[in-house]
């Protein structure tokens, strides 16, 4: 008699009986995503709060300015005194869209509002998946140094070597539009931290010497 299939709908998987079930639920990889789960499940009950420059104590005033929104479950203050910033968080999620449509003035104090994106971790899988693409790219170097320092000996002068290596490690389109994308993926991911920052290509990374 064939044994009962269960379906574990976090780590959609089918398991063949109980037993099977069991392990699997206590198992690394349903740990992990179960807590994945509830991570992204609380950061959306999260806010992520600038502006707090100048405040003496930051944690007392967001507490109340901000539990007239909702029931609030804790408040993070980080950064420096400089340029602090703060993470509150709710005991359900309303509040939350609440916050995140309005524009919030105390006392001339102008606080910055944003939701609160959670990291998400890196599965064992993928980290296999980057390790082989950071060999393979090494794997490629490798070629195309022992392809430049060919090229560069047989050159008849320095001038003529300076130049062929500058044509050889040139940028392509493709490169070009690589590295326009990581400054924008860099920009948006520094903004929350710094305002109005913006990540540009300089040196090396643009003349293809990095």
């Amino acid at each position: 008699m064939a044994e009962k299939s269960y379906h574990c709908q976090l780590c959609n998987c089918t398991l063949y009986g109980m037993k099977e079930f069991d392990l699997h639920c206590n198992g690394k990889k349903h740990k992990s995503n179960e807590k994945h789960g509830n991570e992204q499940e609380d950061a959306k009950r999260k806010i992520y709060v600038r502006g707090l420059e100048g405040i003496t104590n930051p944690r007392d005033f967001l507490f109340k300015y901000f539990c007239n929104f909702g029931s609030l479950n804790d408040i993070k203050i980080g950064g420096n005194q400089g340029s602090s910033f703060a993470v509150v968080e709710f005991c359900e999620r309303e509040p939350v869209a609440r916050c995140l449509k309005m524009k919030h003035m105390i006392g001339g104090q102008c606080l910055y509002v944003k939701s609160y994106k959670n990291r998400t971790p890196t599965s064992g899988v993928s980290r296999m998946a980057h390790q082989k693409l950071e060999q393979d790219e090494k794997t490629k170097q490798a070629a195309t140094t022992s392809h430049a320092m060919d090229i560069l000996l047989s050159a008849a002068s320095l001038t003529d070597q300076i130049n062929l290596l500058a044509a050889c490690l040139k940028l392509d389109a493709a490169d070009e539009k690589a590295r326009v994308q990581i400054c924008q993926e860099l920009t948006k991911l520094l903004s929350p931290l710094f305002e109005h920052c913006k990540i540009c290509q300089f040196g090396s990374s643009v003349n293809g010497f990095g």
